[in-house]
């Protein structure tokens, strides 16, 4: 495959991860994308919150997989991580998990408050932000089987909005992924 798939509207290529993708696909084993967006911080209360939001698409090829051999369902009985303070993020809590084109798409919630870490250069009390992070996997069974991927990083603004730019991602991984 030689086709590079085309990132969601908004996000721009990050050459340094891409160029791993256009490893695979001269090889034939795999292929993808990589990108970034800015985020847009509502007010300057969180300079702990990320500034950009990354997303990466590709498929790897496997090899035979017996349709017996159910990795996706195995991937949707895996229980989520629990609720956590990691790092800057204030609140880092499970978003839950679904099922979208065969493979799982599991969600994380992050939650910035303002003022609660020591990188925090202006405090507004009270002032909070929150960002998404989603994963999404699909194992393709078969002799030409293989693994689809995409994931979404610190994207600020409503689920929704994270499922929709998942949702188009997913969608030209699997056009493009062989």
């Amino acid at each position: 495959m030689e086709h590079t798939p085309q990132l969601p509207a908004g996000f721009t290529v990050d050459t340094t991860v891409a160029s791993t993708y256009a490893m695979y696909a001269k090889s034939g084993m795999g292929g993808g994308n990589a990108g970034t967006k800015k985020n847009e911080l509502p007010e300057r209360c969180f300079s702990s919150a990320p500034q950009k939001a990354s997303l990466t698409m590709g498929w790897m090829r496997l090899g035979p997989m017996p349709p017996s051999m159910n990795m996706n369902e195995n991937n949707f009985k895996q229980p989520e991580s629990a609720t956590s303070k990691m790092g800057f993020v204030s609140l880092d809590e499970p978003g839950g998990k679904e099922w979208l084109n065969g493979g799982v798409l599991s969600w994380r919630k992050l939650t910035w408050t303002s003022g609660e870490t020591s990188d925090d250069k202006f405090h507004c009390p009270g002032k909070q932000v929150t960002a998404y992070t989603a994963s999404w996997v699909y194992y393709k069974p078969g002799n030409k089987g293989a693994q689809y991927t995409v994931s979404l990083q610190s994207y600020l603004g409503s689920k929704n909005e994270a499922k929709a730019v998942m949702q188009e991602a997913i969608a030209e991984i699997m056009q493009n992924g062989n």
